[in-house]
């Protein structure tokens, strides 16, 4: 709705509770095509520090645990530590926007954030 498309995001926190739950949002989230999901992952542009399409600087679930509720404020945190440069090790260079998306009930509600550093 209001122009910021897939390219325009420099970070993003994709919710990782399944595997294949972020592989399905990178596809419905136009950063691969439908069916190209994984081999984004496998190409590397997802890792950090060097990839392009940086996701989950800060471990995602893995690191979290899967505290079911509060995995978006997890997002919000992350987002507001990266948009404000304060992420140390995991920071994400040049981080203006940042995405968060985050599925439940197989991906039959999302919530899609996009914030903006001021």
């Amino acid at each position: 709705m209001d122009g910021i498309g897939p390219r325009d995001i420099m970070a993003r926190k994709c919710n990782d509770c399944f595997s294949i739950s972020e592989i399905v949002q990178y596809e419905i989230l136009g950063f691969a095509e439908r069916g190209e999901g994984a081999q984004l992952i496998e190409s590397g542009a997802t890792s950090l520090p060097s990839g392009r399409l940086p996701v989950k600087a800060g471990g995602g679930l893995i690191g979290d645990g899967h505290p079911v509720g509060a995995t978006g404020v997890r997002q919000v945190a992350e987002a507001f530590t990266q948009l404000t440069g304060k992420a140390g090790a995991r920071q994400i260079d040049g981080t203006e926007r940042f995405l968060t998306c985050n599925t439940g009930g197989s991906v039959r509600t999302s919530v899609v954030v996009v914030w903006e550093a001021f």
